[in-house]
């Protein structure tokens, strides 16, 4: 018995990361209520905020809302998922499906506390979306 307890307590030990390996804690929550939209295929470009929402697994939830042509709104969402961490910056990729004319957009991301930028890339269309918050 006493020697299951000692494997037991060795086992949670040695599976645990060690305290200064940790990743950083970085809230991302919240508005992000400036920024802007970049299409490097087009040319086209317009204004841009978002909304995030952490999910239970790490992960955010990220909700864009922009224009189009400075005119045309469009809202959508997608989930991110932390890839990893680097210094200050949470990195973060997804993918998208908007539909069979717009199709697949797959995103590549990293924020630190008050700026988040973002490729994408699908079939068609390649380009940036850089947000900024206080």
């Amino acid at each position: 018995m006493r020697m299951s307890v000692i494997s037991l307590f060795l086992l949670l030990v040695f599976s645990q990361k060690p305290i200064q390996a940790m990743e950083p804690s970085l809230d991302l929550n919240g508005r992000w209520p400036s920024g802007f939209w970049r299409s490097d295929t087009s040319g086209h470009r317009g204004p841009l905020r978002a909304n995030f929402r952490q999910q239970g697994n790490g992960n955010y939830r990220v909700i864009f809302y922009g224009r189009f042509w400075g005119v045309i709104p469009f809202r959508y969402g997608v989930t991110l998922e932390v890839t990893g961490h680097q210094g200050d910056r949470v990195l973060m990729s997804g993918s998208s499906r908007l539909g069979p004319i717009l199709g697949t957009f797959t995103y590549q991301a990293e924020a630190n506390a008050t700026d988040f930028q973002a490729t994408f890339n699908s079939r068609r269309e390649h380009g940036v979306f850089n947000l900024k918050r206080d």
